[in-house]
């Protein structure tokens, strides 16, 4: 998650870390008492499942078959074990993605 400047940058006299900040609020127009970054950062709901991007390789995916003429590696269509063929941006929102 990228930094972003808050309220609490600085303070001693209240705890704000990954799990809790003191001052988290909707951050009402002027009033310095309600962070709404750090309230952002803790109301935040969890990505759904099809939103989750997946970084490490796929255990089935194998070896490029086809480059389709495109210059990302993402694109290419390659062979999958469970799927006959797949492509490295479909693998990553697949249920059955195993990583190596």
């Amino acid at each position: 998650m990228k930094y972003q400047p808050c309220h609490c940058d600085g303070r001693a006299d209240i705890r704000c870390d990954a799990e809790h900040c003191d001052l988290a609020g909707p951050g009402r127009p002027g009033n310095a008492n309600e962070c709404r970054v750090c309230w952002l950062r803790l109301n935040r709901p969890p990505p759904a499942p099809s939103e989750r991007r997946r970084s490490a390789p796929c255990l089935f995916l194998g070896e490029v078959v086809d480059k389709r003429g495109c210059v990302c590696p993402a694109r290419w269509i390659r062979i999958c074990a469970v799927h006959k063929v797949c492509n490295v941006d479909q693998c990553k929102s697949c249920p059955d993605y195993e990583a190596i």
